[in-house]
């Protein structure tokens, strides 16, 4: 009885592993129906549906032909299965070269996949997402260690940033009904910046020194220091030079060189805007030194215009009578273009642009508008600090 009871005990153990095989054995199938299921593309599922459903009407009606087709479908899903079985062993990699682009400039990729597997690989897809679109590389069959090379294009029509990949491995059928992914490789990224335009500056008479350009004459305030001179009753006591006063024993100034500062015209309507009221504005400013109105009639005004015309061989000496008339002189001459340039005043350059427009005016370059006073005056006279200029007789 002992010896029963022992091996009843031992037996035990082994019973209770028999059931856990059973248990693993009754989820083994239903694992594998899942993982066909999510494998199975729409197309495929409709098939398994419709083999399905034929065989249950087939059986409850007898016809043979719902046995039939569902015969077929059957057999397109085990042949399909033949299609997707195994696992590829790619190591895809995915170069973007640059990384950085702007836009519109070109940004290339190249996607390297290698068989590392033991056996001839078979004709196999790949899958890479690129921003909101997805590019399919279909690729040859491989032999152990072989590689396959493809380039492509990335748009870059706009600021973004572009995630290239995850790549996918895909295995699919003819027909469409399996599909099988496996993830080779992380995402990379594209950085695509705007676009930097360069602007030219725009030369309206201000010179590149901010400070200005030293001249010859002398003057009491200014940035450009000369020498010492003499204190005169009148000179402004902030330039006397304290240190060369107390060496010397009497008061000494600094003499500086006169400056020539930049130099604006602005043109304004004085019939839709006040005058008096632009020029308060303008002498508001702290780097205004000195705002002198010009009248029209005690101005010189000038404006520059480069002007490129059509020109036909029956209209060449007309044109060029036009260009005598208004005093613009010829600078270039093609066999189909005329470029003229024109110094003259506003009113009369107008009247110029308007003859020449019968002859097709295809470009035109205008400086704006400058001015200077009529007569002996300057506006330099009067300025804060500056001497009147001498003229010594030798």
């Amino acid at each position: 009885m002992a010896g029963i009871r022992d091996r009843l005990r031992a037996g035990a153990p082994g019973q209770r592993l028999s059931a856990g095989a059973r248990a693993a054995a009754a989820t083994s199938p239903a694992r594998a129906a899942r993982s066909a299921w999510h494998a199975a593309s729409p197309v495929g599922r409709t098939v398994a549906v419709i083999a399905a459903g034929t065989w249950l009407l087939g059986l409850r009606l007898g016809w043979q032909e719902l046995f039939l087709v569902s015969a077929c479908c059957v057999i397109a899903l085990v042949l399909a299965v033949g299609f997707v079985a195994g696992s590829p062993s790619l190591d895809v990699t995915i170069e973007l070269d640059p990384v950085r682009v702007t836009v519109g400039a070109p940004a290339a990729g190249r996607l390297v996949a290698v068989n590392q597997s033991r056996t001839r690989l078979r004709p196999i897809s790949i899958e890479v997402p690129v921003g909101a679109s997805r590019a399919v590389f279909d690729l040859p069959s491989l032999a152990r260690g072989e590689s396959a090379d493809e380039l492509f294009v990335v748009p870059t029509s706009r600021r973004a940033v572009i995630t290239i990949g995850p790549a996918s491995a895909v295995r699919t059928d003819p027909l469409g009904l399996l599909r099988r992914e496996a993830v080779e490789q992380a995402a990379v990224e594209l950085f695509v910046h705007p676009r930097i335009v360069g602007i030219d500056g725009l030369g309206l008479g201000v010179q590149r020194d901010l400070e200005g350009q030293t001249t010859s004459d002398l003057s009491t305030s200014d940035l450009a220091f000369h020498t010492l001179r003499d204190y005169v009753s009148g000179d402004d006591r902030r330039y006397v030079h304290w240190r060369s006063s107390a060496k010397a024993g009497k008061l000494l100034v600094r003499q500086f060189q006169d400056t020539r500062r930049s130099r604006l015209t602005i043109v304004v309507d004085g019939a839709s805007t006040p005058v008096d009221q632009v020029r308060k504005q303008l002498e508001k400013l702290v780097r205004v030194l000195k705002v002198v109105e010009l009248p029209e009639q005690a101005a010189v005004e000038r404006e520059l215009a480069l002007i490129k015309v059509t020109v036909r061989p029956d209209l060449r000496a007309d044109l060029l009578d036009v260009a005598a008339t208004f005093s613009a002189t010829v600078v270039d001459l093609s066999a189909d273009t005329l470029v003229l340039e024109a110094v003259c005043s506003p009113g009369k350059l107008d009247s110029l642009l308007t003859t020449l427009e019968r002859h097709g005016t295809c470009e035109l370059v205008r400086t704006g508008l400058i001015a200077i006073g009529r007569g002996s005056e300057t506006i330099t006279d009067d300025m804060p600090g500056r001497e009147p200029a001498v003229a010594a007789a030798g």
